[in-house]
């Protein structure tokens, strides 16, 4: 949080609370708490009446049915989870998308992107990469990082740098991309290094076909044995 931000957050704070005799309305209610409005701004309030948040905030709306609530004072948003009671983006946020077949949201700090997963309720890709998958179920996320993607393991953090890859896939198959040189697609095994063998065995139990998708892109690609791109 800024100190600009905090000192405006603390004098409407003191301005509010002289401000008693207003009423409040009931924006929306979601899992006991409700977002509240008095005069043109905005807090939350508890089931039994208590704020959660004093309406001291420029906009607040809950993020579908992620348990997430999204605060913006000035041109940065806080995202606050409901069920942890806790601030997990400080007013750092310049935008958030929220992707609801995924069940994830994107947040985006300083240009660089990030992924919150509603399922396991945490970060699962911190906000440091240019570009990053939508999917949350895979266990390798992808990135783009300046000049190259790579893989996250999502379980551990652990990166695994790839370069000269022409895209990359949403799989829970492991981790696969489409290599630049010859546009083909390889399978790379836990540490990075291709496994040709494993892609034959791994397209021959799909009947000879695989199907790859990079959801935030939309692409769609339908591999032989070889790795080659049939569509």
């Amino acid at each position: 949080m800024t100190p600009e931000i905090k000192d405006l957050i603390e004098d409407r704070k003191r301005r509010d609370s002289r401000l008693g005799h207003l009423k409040h309305k009931v924006i929306a209610t979601k899992d006991n708490v409700s977002i509240i409005q008095r005069k043109s701004f905005y807090g939350i309030m508890d089931e039994t009446g208590k704020y959660i948040f004093p309406p001291v905030y420029d906009d607040i709306q809950f993020l579908g049915e992620s348990g997430l609530a999204c605060l913006s004072v000035l041109d940065k948003k806080a995202l606050f989870s409901i069920n942890q009671e806790q601030i997990v983006a400080d007013f750092e946020c310049d935008d958030v998308i929220l992707y609801d077949s995924f069940d994830t949201i994107e947040f985006i700090i300083s240009g660089k992107h990030g992924l919150w997963s509603n399922y396991e309720s945490r970060v699962i890709i911190p906000a440091c990469y240019d570009e990053i998958t939508c999917h949350s179920d895979c266990q390798y996320l992808w990135a783009f990082n300046e000049s190259h993607y790579c893989y996250i393991e999502k379980a551990t953090g652990r990166v695994i740098n790839i370069y000269n890859a022409l895209n990359v896939y949403d799989t829970e198959e492991g981790m696969f991309m489409q290599f630049g040189e010859t546009q083909n697609v390889v399978y790379l095994d836990h540490d990075g290094f291709r496994d040709s063998v494993y892609l034959r065995r791994l397209v021959r139990k799909n009947n000879g076909r695989l199907i790859l998708r990079n959801s935030k892109k939309e692409i769609k690609h339908i591999i032989d044995i070889y790795g080659r791109i049939l569509n």
